[in-house]
């Protein structure tokens, strides 16, 4: 079985760019964690959990695909950049090339509770991968990556509830450059938090759809930002 396809493979993995490099490592170490918590007794308490096995997972990884002498290939948790911070970014440096990928973590639990703030936060953590990717660095994509054991997440919401609008369930899409509000109390202090902290009302600048897995008693997401797909004010 290893035998088969191996020459394919090899000139697949050597024709990677330092972004198609980091995208792997990414998956391989996403699959690793998830599956690492996928048992009931192995879930995970907080998104720190998870954002360490992350960094664990990368870093062990990284060796593999350094493929150019002097190439390094390191991860930097809770990355600031302005006010703002990311909880982890993957640098990859080859001679006087450099690309950082941003990813930001989710872990969400039924007894956590406050599935209304943690579909508002979804849509706030996006925003800041946007933010840190037009920051100047160069950044070729960057992931948000979410654990829990909610179905309500992936659930279509009820009525006119908040998740009507911060809709995060099966196949929601959110719309690039549409203002996500929702005038009542248990929106307002969250919102209003944040516009005072970034100038700015709940949009974002590409579209996304969200595309939930269930792994083992979780549910898993991936969201991917694409710097060149942000569209400007």
């Amino acid at each position: 079985m290893i035998a088969e396809g191996a020459s394919e493979r090899a000139a697949r993995f050597s024709a990677f760019g330092s972004a198609e490099r980091v995208d792997e490592i990414v998956g391989l170490a996403w699959a690793l964690t998830t599956a690492r918590y996928a048992q009931e007794k192995s879930a995970p308490s907080n998104e720190r959990q998870v954002q360490m096995q992350m960094a664990i997972a990368i870093q062990t990884l990284s060796p593999l695909f350094a493929f150019a002498d002097g190439e390094l290939i390191r991860v930097e948790p809770e990355y600031e950049f302005g006010d703002d911070n990311i909880d982890l970014v993957v640098h990859l440096r080859s001679g006087n090339e450099h690309v950082a990928v941003p990813i930001e973590f989710k872990v969400k639990l039924i007894h956590q509770g406050a599935q209304d703030l943690g579909s508002i936060h979804i849509f706030r953590d996006l925003f800041r991968l946007e933010r840190f990717a037009l920051s100047g660095a160069s950044v070729p994509l960057g992931f948000f990556m979410m654990l829990t054991n909610d179905a309500a997440y992936q659930n279509k919401p009820r009525g006119d509830s908040l998740r009507s609008v911060f809709d995060t369930s099966q196949g929601a899409r959110i719309q690039k450059g549409k203002v996500y509000d929702y005038p009542k109390k248990a929106a307002q202090q969250a919102l209003g938090e944040f516009k005072s902290r970034y100038g700015s009302d709940m949009k974002l600048r590409s579209d996304y759809e969200f595309r939930w897995q269930n792994i083992g008693f979780l549910h898993s997401l991936v969201l991917e930002v694409h710097p060149d797909s942000l569209t400007a004010e």
